[in-house]
């Protein structure tokens, strides 16, 4: 039992350190694209990793709930994990607005992939601790 949540524990680490990554990822971003207007950087620079956070958080909680009856791989969890954020995202800014190319709109893409990516790394360092 100890067993099981240390590699749980471990598991949310690595997920939360992908959500670390992509938030730095967004503010380089933010950084290189020299329209973003300054009153706005806070907000951005802030949002992000909150929302991933949030997402992530939300994700984990939903997988766990699921259990045992559908058989998780690597892709699954890819595609139900960017699916999940994609649908939060379309429903909050619209199917297009946060999608398309920018300093600002390009946050979609960044809140989707952040999800997956944290969904992929929680799975596999689960994966990899849960049988040693």
């Amino acid at each position: 039992m100890l067993k099981t949540f240390t590699t749980q524990c471990i598991a949310i680490l690595a997920s939360l350190g992908a959500v670390a990554a992509v938030s730095a990822g967004w503010v380089l971003h933010l950084h290189i694209n020299e329209q973003v207007d300054a009153r706005a950087g806070g907000p951005l620079v802030l949002g992000l990793p909150v929302a991933l956070a949030s997402l992530t958080l939300i994700w984990l909680l939903a997988r766990g709930l699921i259990g045992m009856k559908v058989k998780w791989s690597f892709a699954l969890i890819v595609v139900a994990a960017a699916v999940f954020a994609g649908g939060v995202v379309a429903a909050l800014c619209g199917p297009v607005a946060c999608f398309r190319p920018g300093a600002y709109a390009a946050i979609g893409w960044f809140i989707v992939g952040g999800v997956a990516f944290a969904a992929l790394a929680h799975h596999y360092v689960r994966e990899r601790l849960r049988f040693r």
